[in-house]
């Protein structure tokens, strides 16, 4: 059986791009501007990585065959400069999560436990055991009250963060794998090692407000519903604060991060949005 036309499309460009002086490739088939060239480079991490809903830091996972590889990194996202070493497990931590507001990280790591770390402080709060294999990823609820993680033991555990108790476990025909929750209602879906794809509906769980971060353009401040995805103005006085979506039909609950994105100006060859802090800025 020969490859498709794809495969021959993707075969002949990884080929062109990987010549000296060329950029990456991967850019060209998204919505990104294509970058001139590798921006930086952060060592410590090598099997899974997750950036702040605020653009300033990136928390990496890491996993090795030493317990000083079993750890995960804070690292400044405008200089590169490690902020923090997270450590706890004890062994590889395959996968990592922020959670919407900012304020605290999950891991999941092969020694079958999740820790719920504070990212300011970069101290432990919480250990969640319950699975009987390594633990492969991790996510969050939109409202920060929910994390589901996925393990080799063939369940996917959804668990409450309030209070670091399993609530709900889910038992697949093979290996969880990719697991995800649904941005405003709550459902999770995940994969196994058998090819399948799963969507679950949590019956008995629901969601607090969804917690939204606003955008800054100039003056006026957008946020944008995850339910119906309608954009609305608001005022830089209710960051911080809880709303509700002012759509008819809509009306989910919201809860507005007291920081904003915001698009800055070109700044050495590069534009991407940053973090504009506080309700003074």
């Amino acid at each position: 059986m020969g490859r498709s036309p794809l495969a021959d499309r993707f075969a002949a460009e990884r080929e062109q791009r990987g010549r000296p002086g060329s950029c990456p490739w991967i850019h060209r088939y998204s919505r990104l501007r294509e970058s001139e060239g590798l921006v930086r480079t952060l060592t410590g991490g090598r099997a899974g990585c997750a950036v702040s809903p605020d653009g300033t830091w990136i928390v990496s996972a890491g996993r090795g065959s030493t317990r000083r590889d079993n750890t995960l990194k804070i690292w400044d996202a405008v200089t590169g400069t490690e902020r923090a070493t997270l450590t706890g497990h004890t062994s590889s931590v395959w996968g990592c999560a922020v959670s919407p507001d900012a304020t605290w990280i999950v891991s999941a790591s092969e020694d079958g436990t999740l820790k719920i770390w504070d990212a300011d402080a970069g101290t432990e709060r919480a250990t969640l055991t319950g699975h009987t294999g390594s633990v492969w990823g991790c996510a969050m609820s939109r409202d920060g009250t929910w994390i589901v993680a996925a393990s080799a033991d063939g369940t996917l555990r959804i668990w409450d963060v309030a209070i670091g108790a399993e609530r709900a476990v889910l038992v697949l025909p093979g290996k969880a794998c990719g697991e995800a929750f649904h941005p405003s209602t709550p459902m999770v879906a995940c994969g196994d090692s058998g090819r399948g794809v799963h969507l679950a509906h949590l019956v008995g769980i629901g969601f607090g407000p969804l917690v939204v971060t606003a955008a800054a353009r100039g003056d006026e401040l957008t946020a944008r519903c995850p339910a119906c995805r309608e954009a609305f103005p608001i005022e830089r006085d209710s960051l911080g604060t809880e709303t509700t979506c002012p759509r008819p039909a809509c009306g989910t609950r919201l809860r507005l991060n007291p920081f904003t994105l915001h698009s800055a100006k070109r700044d050495a060859g590069r534009s991407w949005p940053w973090l504009r802090r506080g309700r003074n800025r």
